[in-house]
């Protein structure tokens, strides 16, 4: 199985969506795992075992994630602004994704028929790690 190019956009290109459910669960760019980069396995196993919250994605923003959960709108930040907008793209596409929010871990998840994702988020912006250096490249 091939993984798709996260540069494409879900809109323009319908048949990029079937590898959404496989690329978007984990970038094996990033070595780090502070919040907003790769989720540990540790972390998604607390994770699993913690309060999560219904949540509405409103918005996307180059790195930066905006949503609401609780009553709450939440600005972050994850490394992999192609993944963010990806994930943008798929909920806005299917209805009726229950997308949520782990606030003690900064996990954002969903489940798709297909599969799901999940993105580790902070409130501000960490240290860059070789997939926002690459990005800067090829800018």
């Amino acid at each position: 199985m091939t993984t798709p190019n996260l540069s494409n956009n879900i809109v323009e290109n319908p048949n990029y969506f079937p590898g959404l459910a496989v690329s978007a669960i984990e970038n094996q760019d990033c070595p780090y795992y502070f919040m907003g980069h790769t989720i540990h396995w540790i972390r998604r196993h607390h994770a699993a075992k913690e309060a999560w919250y219904p949540a509405t994605i409103l918005g996307v923003e180059g790195n930066w994630i905006t949503f609401e959960s609780e009553g709450e709108v939440l600005r972050m930040w994850n490394h992999d602004a192609q993944k963010l907008s990806a994930i943008f793209d798929a909920v806005q596409l299917i209805e009726n994704v229950p997308v949520q929010w782990c606030p003690r871990f900064k996990l954002l998840g969903a489940v798709f028929e297909a599969g799901g994702f999940s993105v580790g988020l902070d409130y501000e912006k960490d240290r860059d790690c070789p997939l926002t250096l690459r990005e800067k490249e090829t800018e």
